[in-house]
């Protein structure tokens, strides 16, 4: 059974399990918050000040971990995001051919949203490596209920090219799929990667794709 002090607790073994730290004077703390069923529980920055920060430190060189599929902005649980940042691999991808590398889900109802894509992509066949290409793009999209969405993406907003000695080369264009769903329904449609090879093999990408919602709720990216 844990054991709980003025500087901390421990566990069963008496091992550390949290330390509390001292401030003179202090004003401000933390206030761990639980929570009913559907609901996240919540650690806040609460105290006497009016506004106050939230700080996470590791340390030494170890790094703060988020173990979601997405960092979500504005403080509402589940898909109802106003920012939403993806962070997603694909591999194995045919030469030449458009390949799915995310899908974009729109409710029925008034949408706008606008997403930046980054991708890097590198050939993972016979000339593994041998080039590192990234590309940039925006997509943006307008829903009125009972319409189905309209998305429209950029021309290439830039892009660049590393190629060892004697390597294999690679180009990468993004494009859109169809829309699909009825227009009383949700509607989805998806992001396409097309990367070809000066030697045809396969390759992989790592796309960055951050969503913008208009609105506090609405347009996903998975």
């Amino acid at each position: 059974m844990s054991r709980y002090k003025a500087t901390g607790a421990t566990d069963s073994n008496d091992n550390e399990l949290l330390i509390f730290a001292e401030v003179a004077s202090a004003v401000n703390e933390m206030t761990l918050t639980n929570a009913a069923t559907g609901n996240p529980p919540q650690l806040s920055a609460t105290g006497g000040d009016t506004n106050i920060a939230l700080k996470l430190s590791p340390k030494g060189s170890g790094q703060i971990l988020l173990n979601g599929a997405d960092v979500n902005q504005n403080g509402a649980a589940g898909g109802a995001l106003t920012k939403q940042t993806l962070l997603k691999t694909t591999t194995a991808i045919p030469d030449a051919t458009p390949t799915a590398i995310a899908t974009v889900t729109v409710p029925n109802a008034n949408h706008s949203a606008v997403l930046r894509i980054l991708v890097a992509a590198t050939l993972t066949g016979a000339d593994a490596y041998e080039s590192t290409r990234v590309v940039e793009y925006q997509v943006v999209l307008s829903r009125t209920t009972g319409a189905n969405v309209v998305a429209a993406i950029s021309a290439l907003l830039g892009g660049q090219i590393a190629t060892v000695a004697a390597g294999a080369t690679l180009t990468s264009v993004l494009t859109l799929s169809a829309v699909s769903g009825a227009v009383g329904a949700s509607n989805t449609f998806s992001i396409m990667i097309t990367n070809t090879g000066s030697v045809a093999q396969v390759s992989k990408v790592v796309a960055h794709i951050e969503v913008i919602n208009m609105e506090a709720t609405g347009v996903t990216v998975a």
